[in-house]
């Protein structure tokens, strides 16, 4: 009863793979006589739209096919300068699309109109500060001139003429 039961089960499993496996062989026909279409050859039209010759000319922005293109390798330029009342900066030159650029080649030229007006407003600023530094130095100098001046000659000769008018007040209390 084992052995007979055995038999049984193996030969639905494999006509079930027999079957499978024939499917297959007609999928991968199919599949083959779809790809290759002809005998393999390509029609002309197909071939034109696959290849065609390199010829100088204006670049035409036109896609028959629907779907979204990307390119292989992008280099994002992004600006730096951090802009203080404007929403971005405007372009003033660029190069024309589709030029060959390296590094440290020239791309666009920004406007930088705003950041010369704030630079030279700094330069003023600054320019005002040092000459506040200079004339606060030169006030320091006068100060201490006029400090070493009061302590090596007038202060002592006032401090005499104090103690010299003192001295002759006690004198003239005393005698009276």
């Amino acid at each position: 009863m084992n052995s007979n039961s055995k038999s049984n089960k193996t030969k639905p499993t494999l006509r079930r793979s027999r079957k499978v496996g024939l499917v297959a062989v007609i999928v991968l026909f199919l599949g083959a006589w779809y790809f290759f279409g002809t005998g393999g050859k390509l029609d002309q039209n197909s071939e034109e739209s696959l290849f065609h010759s390199v010829e100088l000319g204006s670049f035409v922005f036109k896609i028959v096919e629907p779907g979204e293109v990307e390119s292989s390798s992008n280099v994002d330029v992004i600006c730096e300068v951090k802009s203080r009342n404007s929403s971005g900066t405007v372009i003033l030159e660029i190069v024309p699309e589709g030029t060959w650029v390296d590094q440290d080649d020239f791309i666009c030229k920004l406007d930088d109109s705003e950041l010369q007006n704030q630079l030279l407003k700094e330069q003023i600023d600054v320019n005002d500060a040092e000459s506040k530094f200079i004339q606060a130095k030169a006030d320091l100098e006068n100060a201490q001139l006029a400090l070493k001046e009061y302590e090596s000659g007038t202060y002592p000769q006032e401090v005499k003429q104090h103690e010299s008018d003192v001295f002759v007040s006690r004198e003239n209390l005393r005698r009276s």
